[in-house]
């Protein structure tokens, strides 16, 4: 049974409080399992020859391969749509695009002797790598970037986390937790944790950094930005973690002897992410101050609490659009959005409701004007108007710039316009087939053959940005 020791301090602080539960396995039977990362709603992970992506907001988890081929994948990191891994074995860093759903990947670097873990602070991409003992960096805005050593002799270094221009990581060869002041001019690596089994990896959530140790079967975790900075046990008897990511809900951990990923109930106050979900139409003024119409995962605002430690909040803004398309066909209208409600309303009547008119497609008996009202997601948002007539006269229906006759037909068809018009007019069988395309080239008399069989049509006719259908009786 793990147990968490959870700071519940919310943005204020307040006395630890102590959970027991059991963490909840969502991934099993992975291939040497070696980063994780989250991105939104999603979780990336790296294994041995392939990176994974997992929609966390549908359970239950599936893992989609994304890129394959790898011979040895390490770490992780994420930067601007753009996920950057390891190839251990290879010695390469490899750029993905995750805002492409082919998701091509390229090299960013080649050369190196074996990179682990990444972590991004700005435009530079930092990384470990245990065997040549030190800690690079590269430039990510650089056309052909390459490696600069940022510290040697760093030990077998592994895990790595940047927190207000403080690099911290770990080394495992001397079971240590080190940190590197990035202002310095000549950096210098000092050491604040020690006497620890085997350091793994070090992952940041708001202020506060976590720390894996796979053989001493723990998770810690600590805050510089604390007057006191002190290590604190977050997981006992865990499973061999080799790293974790941590929103306000969840602590997802990597084992290394499971092979597996899972999570557990989690409030964190320092990285609290506040989700908020508005319709179109709609604005959030939020802590920042500032006013958001659209999505937004970046926002954040950095508060301090009464232990002196910061508190950062995230804000996770999804705007719910809502399709308003209506298409026509023959006589009967149709909303486009799926899986929502649908009310269809008389715009001659002050939009007013139309008594069971109720279902995505919409057929009125007599000539209108007509839009639908579609409820989704709490969401509510009404369509264009659309005129339908419906004509069994020669007379000219009211509102109508046209008047077409004879109807019934038996084989011609005459169009009147008031005024000279451009447009097209198109002719639909009562299945709503398309049979017949016309253009309006500034008429003002149109005549068109109606040689179909008998039975009934409908006459659409397009004048700029108006359409009217007319019901016609083929004889």
């Amino acid at each position: 049974m793990s147990r968490i020791l959870f700071l519940a301090c919310f943005l204020l602080g307040t006395l630890p409080i102590l959970f027991s539960q059991t963490p909840d396995e969502i991934l099993p039977d992975l291939n040497e399992p070696n980063d994780l990362i989250l991105v939104g709603d999603d979780l990336y992970f790296i294994e041995r020859n392939t990176i994974h992506k997992v929609d966390l907001a549908n359970p239950p988890f599936v893992s989609k391969v994304i890129v394959s081929g790898i011979e040895r994948g390490a770490g992780l990191a994420v930067k601007d749509g753009f996920l950057y891994a390891t190839d251990f074995d290879r010695g390469l860093i490899l750029k993905v695009d995750i805002t492409n759903n082919e998701y091509p990947t390229e090299i960013l670097i080649r050369g190196l002797q074996t990179p682990d873990m990444l972590a991004i602070d700005g435009d530079i991409l930092y990384y470990t790598d245990p065997n040549a003992n030190l800690i690079g960096r590269v430039n990510l805005t650089t056309a052909n970037p390459q490696m600069q050593p940022l510290l040697r002799n760093a030990g077998r270094a592994i895990g790595i986390a940047i927190y207000d221009n403080l690099l911290f990581y770990t080394d495992q060869e001397n079971k240590t937790v080190n940190r590197i002041d990035l202002s310095a001019n000549i950096p210098v690596s000092s050491v604040i944790f020690s006497n620890l089994f085997r350091p793994q990896g070090l992952s940041k959530c708001g202020s506060e950094i976590y720390l894996c140790d796979d053989r001493g079967a723990s998770i810690w975790k600590f805050n510089p930005s604390c007057s006191a900075n002190e290590l604190e046990i977050v997981i006992e008897n865990a499973d061999t973690p080799r790293q974790t990511a941590i929103t306000n809900n969840f602590l997802y951990t990597m084992a290394v002897d499971s092979e597996n990923i899972s999570r557990i109930s989690f409030f964190n106050s320092v990285c609290y992410i506040d989700r908020h979900i508005i319709c179109e139409s709609e604005t959030l003024t939020w802590l920042d101050g500032i006013t958001y119409s659209g999505p937004n995962n970046t926002a954040s605002i950095t508060l301090q609490n009464t232990n002196g430690c910061d508190s950062i909040v995230t804000l996770n803004l999804t705007i719910n659009n809502t399709d308003t398309e209506v298409t026509t066909s023959g006589g009967t209208l149709t909303a486009t959005e799926t899986n929502a409600s649908y009310q269809w309303l008389n715009c001659k009547d002050n939009f007013g409701t139309i008594f069971g008119a109720t279902s995505s497609t919409f057929s009125p008996q007599s000539s209108g004007v007509f839009a639908v009202e579609i409820t989704k997601n709490g969401c509510v948002d009404t369509s264009d108007c659309f005129r339908v007539s419906i004509t069994s006269t020669n007379d000219l229906s009211i509102d109508t710039p046209f008047e077409i006759y004879p109807n019934p037909t038996s084989e011609m068809l005459t169009i009147n316009f008031e005024k000279s018009s451009s447009g097209h007019i198109e002719v639909f069988t009562l299945a709503g087939k398309l049979v017949h395309q016309y253009p309006i080239r500034n008429d003002r008399t149109l005549t068109i053959p109606l040689a179909e069989p008998a039975g009934v049509y409908f006459v659409k006719i397009q004048l700029g940005e108006l359409s009217w259908t007319e019901r016609i009786l083929k004889i």
